[in-house]
């Protein structure tokens, strides 16, 4: 009964308009019953014919039609999983060039049908490195994986270049001022999960040149900066982003990311933020939001601190990065510190990843902000190391 049941639903969702009269509201309850049924793990009897309806009808119908194909394309892959993987790069650059087409030219957030377009290659994105086999480099199957990595990732990054790269250009190029404009945050998780996987799949510095890879960061880090709408779900993939750019940097080095280059003459020598400069902000504001944003966000302290290799000549960034964090850190500890709770360890723990590159500096802050607060830090950690 279901497999008949899927068959009527399947011809019911690729069907067309009939002249002025449109077969929107068919389509639409046809998607929505067939995500219903794979929610209900019915399993379709082959997965190609249900993508190339989902993914040949998008960008090619209305707006509306191409909205809520993105939104069973992100069902169906989820419940394919490994049996869709292998369709994935061939799905990719034809859904990249569907979402291009309707990014606002301007600083508006984004429409749905963009929002959940970036929504499905999120999914998409984790589906293909799901289906990583165990040795890349040394079978067939590994080189095939690898290819079709690469070709995502300059769709995803191809993508994001417009979305971010575009509407700052035209009055950074002129300008060259503080005052730039920047992107709308918008799908700023589902970008973050696109960016992590272009920057994962780098595999030398021609690919950073290649992806643009620096240019996305910049663009990334400041949105995150300036990030207010804090939710679990989403900031989860920002901090997995963060972990990734700086395993990216120690392994080839990665340009404006301790220090942002000047702009050229004629414009003005203003300083702007480099990319952990941005990042730092982003984790500061985290440390005193929900339980697990402090968790996560005092381990990318340590991160951030200890693991990239700082050039003699930027060690001011450094240090100002283990003052505000011993900052916030100290404060939200201020906070909780009537009784003992789980989120004194990782407040703890972030002060002394400070204190261990600073000590003299950060002890000062810690008695600035309290009568004998770096004994009250001290005893603090002793009582939870005992």
């Amino acid at each position: 009964m279901s497999a008949d049941v899927y068959s009527s639903l399947l011809k019911a969702l690729s069907m067309l308009d009939m002249g002025d009269i449109t077969s929107y509201p068919v389509r639409a309850s046809a998607a929505g019953a067939i995500a219903g049924l794979l929610e209900n793990d019915y399993l379709p009897p082959e997965w190609l014919p249900l993508l190339e309806v989902v993914a040949g009808g998008i960008g090619t119908e209305d707006e509306e039609t191409t909205s809520i194909l993105f939104q069973l394309l992100s069902s169906v892959v989820e419940a394919g999983n490994e049996n869709v993987a292998v369709h994935v790069p061939y799905i990719v650059s034809s859904l990249v060039d569907a979402i291009s087409k309707c990014i606002p030219h301007n600083q508006e957030p984004w429409p749905q049908v963009v929002e959940r377009g970036f929504a499905a290659l999120a999914v998409m994105a984790q589906c293909w490195e799901d289906s990583m086999p165990e040795e890349v480099e040394q079978n067939e199957s590994g080189e095939k994986w690898a290819s079709g990595q690469a070709a995502t990732a300059r769709a995803f990054s191809a993508l994001l270049q417009q979305a971010w790269l575009s509407p700052v250009h035209p009055i950074v190029n002129a300008l060259c001022l503080e005052g730039e404009v920047s992107p709308p945050p918008s799908c700023i998780d589902d970008s973050s999960t696109l960016l992590r996987y272009i920057v994962r799949s780098v595999t030398g510095n021609n690919v950073i040149l290649e992806l643009k890879v620096s240019e996305l960061l910049l663009v990334w880090a400041d949105l995150i900066a300036d990030w207010h709408a804090w939710e679990e779900s989403e900031d989860l993939s920002i901090f997995d982003c963060i972990k990734e750019v700086v395993n990216l940097y120690r392994n080839f080095g990665l340009e404006n990311f301790i220090e942002r280059r000047m702009p050229s003459p004629p414009a003005p020598p203003v300083a702007q933020r480099s990319i952990i400069e941005s990042i730092a902000v982003f984790v500061s504001k985290a440390i005193s939001q929900y339980p697990s944003a402090t968790w996560r966000s005092c381990l990318c302290v340590h991160i951030l601190l200890h693991v990239p290799s700082y050039p003699f000549e930027t060690v001011g960034v450094k240090q100002s990065l283990a003052i505000t964090f011993s900052q916030a850190a100290f404060s939200r500890f201020r906070e909780i510190r009537i009784k003992p709770c789980s989120l004194w360890k990782p407040l703890l723990l972030a002060i002394s990843s400070c204190y261990l590159c600073y000590p003299d500096i950060v002890e000062g802050i810690l008695e600035k902000d309290e009568d004998k607060g770096f004994t009250v830090w001290a005893s603090a950690l002793g009582n939870y190391l005992e």
